[in-house]
């Protein structure tokens, strides 16, 4: 019984590789969206799959800020950005500045306590530089 488990296993396996070669989703062999191995209904339908199993489960949130600590520490202990994992360069201290502007900047204040969105797909690396400071 379990021989025939690893041969069905392997047998999917193969042929979602064989899907991601071509191009197509490795759930229903339509053609993808760029960046991903799925098309746009199948990562609709896993995003609500795995939204409505993290609201099942109460200890979600605790796990989850258990998962983000652990990542922080790691990136602290390696010298990388804690928001997104990328080695930081040495005038940076735990955010690299993309971080910085896309995270912890999102709002720019304006005049008068009236605020703006920041575009920061736009920014490059040294602009940012200049936006925050």
């Amino acid at each position: 019984m379990l021989h025939n488990r690893e041969k069905l296993n392997e047998n999917k396996r193969s042929w979602r590789k064989r899907r991601k070669e071509l191009g197509l989703c490795i759930d229903c062999s339509n053609p993808i969206v760029l960046g991903y191995t799925r098309c746009a209904n199948c990562l609709l339908k896993n995003a609500l799959s795995y939204r409505q199993k993290r609201q099942q489960n109460p200890k979600w949130k605790e796990l989850e800020n258990i998962r983000r600590k652990e990542f922080y520490y790691m990136c602290l202990s390696s010298n990388r950005c804690c928001g997104c994992g990328a080695p930081l360069r040495e005038d940076e201290a735990r955010r690299c500045f993309a971080c910085i502007a896309n995270h912890l900047l999102p709002m720019v204040p304006k005049k008068k306590g009236v605020y703006r969105e920041v575009n920061n797909q736009n920014l490059t690396r040294q602009s940012q530089l200049v936006s925050i400071r």
